[in-house]
């Protein structure tokens, strides 16, 4: 889930595990909500979302966040950083 740019009309998310190879996941246009599918244990996944909107594209920060390695109830995400965008 992420706060949508307004006002885009669409956003395109980009998901990878390094932030040199993102790869394009989703358009989405009515909803803020993007599942990568399983996750590997200790891994780093770097996230982008861009906004969309009248052909014109504003890119997003690049964000980062780690797996943990022990099997938990409730996973959250605490202090994500955030980098600047390429």
């Amino acid at each position: 889930m992420f706060l949508g740019g307004d006002p885009a009309e669409r956003h395109v998310v980009y998901f990878g595990e390094s932030r040199e190879a993102l790869q394009k996941q989703a358009e989405l246009g009515d909803t803020n909500i993007f599942t990568p599918g399983r996750l590997r244990r200790g891994q780093t996944y770097y996230w982008r979302v861009d906004a969309v909107r009248d052909g014109d594209t504003l890119k997003g920060p690049i964000w980062k966040f780690t797996v943990g390695t022990e099997p938990q109830e409730d996973v959250q995400i605490a202090n994500p950083t955030a980098s600047g965008a390429k």
